[in-house]
């Protein structure tokens, strides 16, 4: 092996590429979130993302539109979404008094 290759860079790993946290990715997992709490609020079925009118729709009128994947991607995001949404209620209800019946 001569210097030159072992110089080389290497193709990252599926795995550290999932860790990888650039600005870009990080305003995707934004826009997805944003998209999913969106659709809830909203009674929307994440799978209308695939709806083609609504892609159409989001790539030309919406900023990021073309950041939202589909229902499937979208559903990966779901779990980290609702671990959101709990904290922040556990957040707002911490100092409050509340009664469950």
């Amino acid at each position: 092996m001569d210097e030159s290759s072992s110089k080389r860079a290497k193709q990252q790993t599926l795995k550290t590429s999932f860790k990888c946290k650039t600005p870009a990715h990080e305003e995707k997992v934004k826009v997805c979130h944003e998209w999913i709490r969106a659709c809830a609020a909203a009674n929307i079925p994440l799978n209308k993302s695939e709806n083609p009118t609504m892609r159409e729709f989001l790539h030309s009128r919406v900023v990021n539109g073309g950041a939202i994947p589909k229902g499937t991607q979208l559903r990966d995001h779901l779990l980290d979404v609702y671990e959101l949404e709990k904290e922040e209620l556990k957040q707002k209800i911490k100092e409050a008094n509340v009664t469950i019946m």
